[in-house]
């Protein structure tokens, strides 16, 4: 059983980081793709533990989201 690649997996592969912790350093036009490949992404294509984790592990804010 192959187990479903994670969102931020997805956000290392689409800008071609080794180490989801390279995320950390993309530069500016590697952050550029990724925020206008993830506006394509569909939000119901991760799930909401997922988004968060991504917010949480991108920009270090705390606060959780919860579906509207």
């Amino acid at each position: 059983m192959m187990k479903e690649m994670s969102l931020l997996d997805k956000m290392a592969k689409q800008t071609d980081c080794a180490y989801l912790s390279n995320l950390h350093y993309i530069d500016d036009s590697r952050r550029l793709h990724l925020a206008e490949a993830l506006k394509n992404f569909p939000a119901e294509g991760a799930s909401l533990s997922d988004w968060n984790d991504a917010l949480k592990y991108c920009t270090g804010e705390t606060e959780l989201y919860s579906n509207p």
